[in-house]
């Protein structure tokens, strides 16, 4: 989804969307953005997806991705 399919969806502005996802990107979590994979992530960012994934079952890391 897009950012602003986001914001209609749930109700909260596009500027506050981008704050949060800016400020998670600061922290080195994994968020969504211009690039289409996980290369240029850092290591922890990485982790934090295998570690938040590692209970899923495959319909839920499927829907995730």
């Amino acid at each position: 989804m897009t950012v602003a399919e986001v914001s209609q969806s749930e109700g909260v502005s596009s500027k506050t969307l981008y704050h949060w996802r800016d400020k998670l990107r600061k922290e080195g979590q994994p968020v969504p953005g211009k690039t289409l994979t996980s290369d240029e992530w850092s290591a922890e960012a990485k982790l934090a997806v295998i570690i938040e994934t590692a209970p899923m079952s495959e319909a839920e890391i499927s829907q995730y991705c």
